[in-house]
């Protein structure tokens, strides 16, 4: 798998972590987590952050696919 370099990596984790708390503190705890995906969706749409929604990603281990992952967003 090729890694991609992030131009302003703490300025990203930051803006990342601000969505987090932004969608967190509107909502509060105790929503299923669908919800919690379809509201950081929205917040990342407003802070024009690029991403995807449930990417299949292949598990390689030693040259062998073993399995897939399938993470809310990437």
């Amino acid at each position: 798998m090729s890694e991609e370099k992030i131009l302003y990596k703490e300025l990203s984790y930051k803006k990342l972590v601000g969505c987090f708390y932004e969608v967190y503190n509107k909502l509060g705890p105790g929503h299923k987590e669908n919800i919690y995906q379809k509201a950081l969706s929205k917040e990342f749409k407003l802070q024009n952050i690029k991403y995807e929604i449930k990417k299949r990603l292949k598990i390689d281990y030693k040259g062998e696919i073993v399995g897939t992952y399938e993470p809310d967003l990437l």
